[in-house]
């Protein structure tokens, strides 16, 4: 249910998405992050595979089968930023 984001969308000025995605077929799961909207700063919409390390946060890009499942999210969250 989004009902309660709507209003949300429209107070913040950047809005980051982590969601837990399935790789080499379900076999190993891994976190995801996109951005939904930031405003008055550009950004991509792509999915980007987040891995956490010794080393800190690292953002590498996704093939298209690990971001299938993200699309409907995404199109979620743009019409929420587009409803504001």
């Amino acid at each position: 249910d989004t009902s309660g984001e709507i209003g949300v969308s429209s107070l913040i000025d950047t809005w980051i998405v982590v969601r837990e995605l399935e790789e080499n077929e379900g076999r190993r799961r891994i976190r995801g992050l996109y951005i939904v909207k930031s405003r008055g700063a550009g950004h991509s919409s792509d999915v980007q595979k987040m891995i956490f390390s010794d080393d800190g946060i690292q953002l590498l890009p996704m093939d298209d089968a690990a971001t299938a499942g993200m699309n409907q999210k995404k199109k979620i969250g743009k019409s929420i930023s587009a409803k504001k």
